[in-house]
């Protein structure tokens, strides 16, 4: 049984057949984020894009309620790979985003900073305030 989910936590719902789900993890800090989207070679959006919740640098929190967040990436992948089909995996929003949002920046401003600095808030913020000049 699944615990209820916290403030700013969702969960996202894979089907049976979703064997590649489309989510580039990064370690940033202590947090198991969602950096990336990948893409089919014809440019079609896989499952975890085509969902339209989830965000970039959104926090893994857990799969099928396994906690996820205290393992690297390479062990959370695999946690996720041998989790049974349907797969819920739950996210919380990103923390780093909101903060970017709340000091006036636009979401593609604070994306760009965020992957500039590689997830770091005050260096992102930086960017995003160099970038407007």
């Amino acid at each position: 049984m699944l615990k209820p989910a916290q403030p700013h936590e969702y969960d996202v719902e894979f089907p049976v057949d979703a064997v590649v789900l489309g989510l580039y993890l990064e370690k940033l800090d202590d947090d198991l984020c969602v950096t990336a989207f990948p893409r089919t070679p014809h440019g079609a959006m896989l499952e975890a894009e085509a969902s339209g919740v989830i965000g970039l640098f959104d926090t893994v929190v857990m799969a099928n309620g396994h906690p996820l967040g205290h393992y690297s990436v390479e062990r959370a992948l695999k946690m996720i790979q041998a989790q049974k089909r349907p797969l819920r995996i739950r996210f919380k929003q990103s923390q780093r985003v909101q903060t970017l949002l709340d000091m006036g920046f636009t979401i593609d401003q604070a994306l760009d900073g965020l992957r500039a600095a590689r997830g770091s808030i005050d260096a992102a913020a930086e960017h995003c305030f160099t970038s407007q000049t």
